[in-house]
């Protein structure tokens, strides 16, 4: 939508909030001073490194105050029962950071009114405050709303007592990470201060990132501008008659009318039962969910290395990238997401291929990756399949293809549609070797991979709760009128249908694709 801004003065105020530890307060310092008081000057650093770990992980079910929490990351550290509660203890002395004063002064000096938001003690948070000696419009702590957990209470708090304008607020965080990942859902901007690389970083995406407190002032106001005066109002003692006409200018925005949804999660929370993991925890666990058996989209060379052995895996066709034979451009240029899908994700395109063993045992693998660009599949994605085919004929050996995908590439047009009919016959050419193909399918395999090699298999199987479908379901109710079944679409489904030989989960396939290489082999 594209307006001519008004520049007349609403009135309506600007608010800052601010996490108050890590982000005003010497959080790491603070801590570091205690762990080496505690376990020594020797210790303190690899403590610190540790605590960063655990203090999520127990403040997780948000059942604990923020000085339980304290306590109980000393007591997991090693520390003796009388020195458990001394970090918590030490909370108030915690220093503030030197710049921190004049920042704020800078902040409130352009109008701005600030808010501490945080899930600490409110004792704790008086202390600072006297501290940093800036005064604050509001504090709203865990006591004010029953929840020691980060989380949307905090905002309805905030909004219930400010009326603050959501459009004029921004949140500013930097050590507890689960704010800004319910800021984000809610649609309020961010800005997050990532002054020590030993901090955890957000959980979600700020929109602005400083590495300092200097600057904050700068960066609010580039998120949420002051209201200027309007061009065309006249100046005391001049007509706009008299006005020259390089005085006047139109102010143009382009804003986008779509807000982001509110239940937005970040991708590293269970969509099953919520519970949330950092990324080394998904790693270990193959990105499966340890609580309810939610299987995470998997990384392509995690998935990779999880079924071959060791160093067995040579990739090839590296260089093989998508072109743009349309000069295609929606909102961007169909270059530019490409570009931008392989800085994001370190790959050359939706498909990796290569040769590897599964208990020494060889085979040719095509596994795509979600996240680039939907997994979909273009002229680039149809050529390494087939490569990869072409290698498994030319070594007599078999393939076994991991589709995840949205289907064919729009960007590509009639191009990417045309790999449908290219994998097939590369999957024909398979058979008239006497080869064998396994694929398993994961979340989620639809539209054009679908109904091209990912159902061709000789042995199919899929990931529990992995959509496996042409088209979703809202597509077809729209075009049916018709409710359809709850699992409509997924493996499950899938399975009694017969599309499927099995169900497996993730830790169960290398075993499972070992016994199919020794039964299949020659």
């Amino acid at each position: 939508m594209v307006r001519r801004r008004s520049g007349a003065d609403t009135g309506a105020p600007r608010w800052a909030t601010f996490d108050c530890y890590g982000t005003l307060i010497d959080w790491n310092g603070g801590i570091r001073r205690e762990l080496a008081r505690v376990f020594g000057e020797a210790e303190a650093d690899a403590k610190l490194h540790r605590y960063h770990e655990l203090e999520p992980v127990i403040e997780q079910d948000g059942s604990l105050s923020y000085a339980e929490v304290l306590t109980e990351a000393m007591r997991q550290l090693g520390a003796a029962e009388a020195d458990a509660p001394s970090l918590a203890a030490s909370l108030p002395s915690w220093p503030a950071f030197p710049e921190v004063r004049t920042a704020l002064e800078e902040v409130r000096a352009r109008g701005w009114k600030l808010v501490i938001l945080s899930n600490t003690d409110p004792a704790f948070i008086e202390a600072s405050k006297k501290l940093i000696g800036v005064p604050f419009e509001e504090t709203i702590v865990a006591a004010d709303i029953g929840s020691y957990k980060p989380g949307h209470k905090h905002w309805e708090e905030f909004f219930s007592r400010t009326g603050a304008d959501p459009k004029r607020h921004v949140h500013v965080a930097a050590s507890l990470f689960h704010d800004i990942t319910p800021a984000n859902e809610l649609g309020i901007p961010s800005v997050w201060i990532n002054r020590l690389a030993e901090t955890p970083g957000p959980l979600a995406q700020p929109t602005r990132e400083l590495l300092e407190l200097t600057g904050l002032a700068d960066a609010l106001d580039g998120i949420v501008p002051a209201d200027s005066e309007d061009a065309t109002t006249s100046k005391p003692g001049r007509s706009k008659i008299e006005m020259p006409m390089t005085e006047t200018r139109i102010d143009v925005q382009v804003e986008s009318t779509q807000t982001p949804p509110a239940n937005e999660k970040h991708p590293n929370t269970c969509p099953g039962c919520g519970s949330h993991y950092r990324d080394d925890e998904l790693t270990t666990t193959l990105y499966v969910c340890g609580q309810c058996g939610h299987h995470f989209p998997m990384p392509s060379h995690a998935r990779i290395a999880w079924l071959t052995d060791p160093g067995s895996f040579e990739e090839d066709a590296v260089g093989v990238r998508s072109g743009d034979p349309l000069s295609f451009f929606d909102l961007r240029s169909y270059g530019e997401r490409l570009a931008e899908a392989e800085l994001n994700t370190g790959l050359g395109e939706a498909l990796v291929i290569g040769s590897g063993t599964i208990d020494g045992r060889p085979l040719e693998l095509a596994v795509m990756d979600f996240s680039f660009m939907g997994g979909s599949m273009g002229s680039a994605v149809g050529e390494k399949f087939v490569r990869a085919a072409d290698a498994a004929i030319e070594r007599g050996i078999p393939l076994l293809a991991v589709p995840s995908s949205g289907g064919a590439r729009m960007q590509e047009g009639i191009f990417s549609l045309m790999q449908l009919p290219k994998t097939v016959a590369a999957v024909e050419d398979m058979h008239d070797a006497g080869l064998p193909f396994f694929v398993v399918m994961a979340h989620p395999t639809t539209a054009g991979v679908l109904a091209s090699f990912a159902s061709l298999g000789d042995v199919t199987v899929a990931e529990p709760g992995a959509l496996i479908a042409f088209t979703g379901r809202r597509v077809i109710e729209g075009t049916t009128r018709e409710k359809l079944p709850d699992d409509f679409g997924k493996a499950e489904q899938n399975l009694r249908f017969g599309h499927l030989d099995t169900i497996l989960p993730r830790s169960e396939q290398r075993q499972y694709l070992s016994r199919l290489l020794k039964l299949f082999g020659r």
